[in-house]
C-alpha cells in the first residue's frame, strides 16, 4: 500500500518511509510551494524517536528548494495550524504518525492556509518519479509556537471561569501534555494529569483513543478522583476521547451535541456539519429537518469560498451545501452518475439547527470551558471508526 494517502504521507519508518524519500518528499513539496509564491514555510514534529532524523532529511529537501524554514518545534499538529494564521509563512509540514504505533511517522502538509489532500498529495509521488524540483538555498530560523499559543487561549478565554471542572487528561506521552493541561489550567480548571511526559515509545497505551482498550486509564483515573470528564489526546493531539463523570465513553456525535448548543446559543439558525458516523443522537437533538449527500465524492469542488472557520478536510467538501444547488439524491456539484452514496462511503449533512434537548441530563454550562478549550485546539473529536 502506498504511504500517499488521502489525508497524509504515513508509514513505517526504514521499510515504507525511508530518509532518502523523506529528503524528495520535501522537495516535492517545497519545490510546489515555491511555484505557488511561497517565500517560507513553518516545520513542526511530534515526539516520536525517527522525528528528529525525518526533521533533518525533509529540511535538506525544503532548504535545497529556496525555501526558508520555520521550525516551531515540537508540538501538537494543532499548533502548526496555529503557525499558519499566526506567522509570516505560506505553508506548513507537520512531521508526526499521528495515533500510530511508535515505527510509523509521516507527513501532514499544508499549502496557504489549507491542507493538502486528494490527488494534491498523490501528485508529489508523480513529481518524485519525474524528478520535478525547483533549486535554490534556504535558511533555517526557530520559533516557539507553544507560548504564543498558550498567551493567545489566556486572552482569548480570559471571560470563562472554569474552576468548578475537575478534568482528568490523559496525555497518552504524546503532544498533549506540552498543550492540554496547561490550557485548562488557564481557563481554571483542576486538572490531573496522566502521562504528560512526552515519551515516543508511547509505554503506557497505544495514543489512539479511538479504541475503547486505550481509554481505560482515564476512565479508572475519573472514577478514582471524582472528576466532572476526563480527555484523552492521541499521539499528535488533533484528536480526543472522553468520557463522562460517570466513565461513560462519549463519542464524537455526542461531543458534538454539545458543541451544536454552544454555537446555537450564540448564532440561532447556525448551519451545523456531521459526518457518516454520527448516530441518531446528534440528529434527534439538534433539529428533525436533515439534508444528507456524500462528502467525498471526486466531482465535488474542495475549495468552498464564503465558509468560514477550519475544516478537516472531509468535511471541507460538505460545505458547499450552503452555497451550491442540491440535485435531488446526489451531491451538489456531483456528476450525473455519482450515486446516492459514493463509492468513498463517506458522507455528511447539512442540520438546520434548533436547540431542543431530550438525551443529555447534565447542564451545558457546565462544559462550556472545557469544550471551548478542546475546539479552539483544533481537536478532532473521536468515535469509534475514525480516520487521521
Amino acid at each position: 500500500m502506498s504511504i500517499f494517502r488521502e489525508y497524509d504521507i504515513r508509514g513505517i519508518v526504514e521499510k515504507d518511509l525511508t530518509v532518502e524519500l523523506a529528503e524528495k518528499i520535501g522537495r516535492a513539496y517545497g519545490s510546489r510551494a515555491v511555484r505557488a509564491g511561497a517565500k517560507a514555510i513553518a516545520v513542526g514534529r511530534d515526539g516520536r524517536t525517527s522525528a528528529p532524523v525525518m526533521r533533518e532529511a525533509l529540511l535538506k529537501g525544503l532548504l535545497g528548494c529556496g525555501l526558508d524554514v520555520v521550525d516551531i518545534g515540537i508540538c501538537p499538529t494543532p499548533l502548526l495550524y496555529f503557525a499558519l494564521f499566526t506567522l509570516p509563512v505560506g505553508g506548513g509540514v507537520m512531521i508526526t504518525a499521528s495515533h500510530n504505533p511508535p515505527e510509523y511517522n509521516g507527513f501532514k502538509l499544508c499549502l496557504g492556509k489549507d491542507s493538502l489532500h486528494g490527488a494534491a498529495i498523490q501528485s508529489l509521488q508523480a513529481d518524485i518519479e519525474r524528478g520535478r524540483f525547483e533549486s535554490g538555498q534556504g535558511r533555517v530560523s526557530a520559533h516557539a509556537i507553544i507560548p504564543d499559543y498558550l498567551a493567545y487561549i489566556k486572552k482569548a478565554f480570559a471571560h470563562v471561569r472554569a474552576d468548578r471542572l475537575h478534568v482528568v487528561v490523559d496525555c497518552g506521552n504524546g503532544m498533549g501534555g506540552l498543550v492540554g493541561p496547561d490550557s485548562l489550567r488557564t481557563l481554571g480548571c483542576r486538572v490531573t494529569g496522566l502521562y504528560e511526559e512526552v515519551d515516543g515509545r508511547f509505554p503506557n497505551h497505544q495514543p489512539d483513543p479511538t479504541v475503547v482498550a486505550n481509554l481505560q486509564d482515564v476512565i479508572r483515573k475519573v472514577g478514582e478522583t471524582g472528576a466532572d470528564v476526563g480527555i484523552a489526546y492521541d499521539g499528535d493531539a488533533d484528536r480526543i476521547g472522553a468520557v463522562d463523570e460517570k466513565g461513560q465513553i462519549l463519542w464524537g456525535d455526542k461531543l458534538m451535541v454539545l458543541f451544536s448548543r454552544d454555537i446555537l446559543k450564540e448564532k440561532p439558525g447556525a448551519t451545523i456539519i456531521s459526518e457518516v458516523k454520527a448516530s441518531q443522537v446528534f440528529y434527534d437533538d439538534v433539529g428533525k429537518s436533515t439534508r444528507r449527500w456524500p462528502a467525498s465524492c471526486p466531482a465535488i469542488s474542495s475549495s468552498p469560498t464564503g465558509t468560514s472557520g477550519t475544516m478537516t478536510p472531509s468535511t471541507r467538501h460538505a460545505a458547499w451545501s450552503r452555497f451550491s444547488p442540491r440535485p435531488a439524491g446526489r451531491s451538489p456539484r456531483c456528476s450525473p452518475i455519482c450515486p446516492t452514496r459514493c463509492p468513498r462511503r463517506r458522507s455528511a449533512w447539512t442540520v438546520p439547527m434548533t436547540s431542543s434537548s431530550r438525551w443529555w441530563r447534565r447542564p451545558r454550562s457546565s462544559w462550556l470551558a472545557s469544550t471551548r478549550s478542546l475546539t479552539s485546539m483544533g481537536c478532532e473529536s473521536s468515535s469509534p471508526t475514525a480516520g487521521g
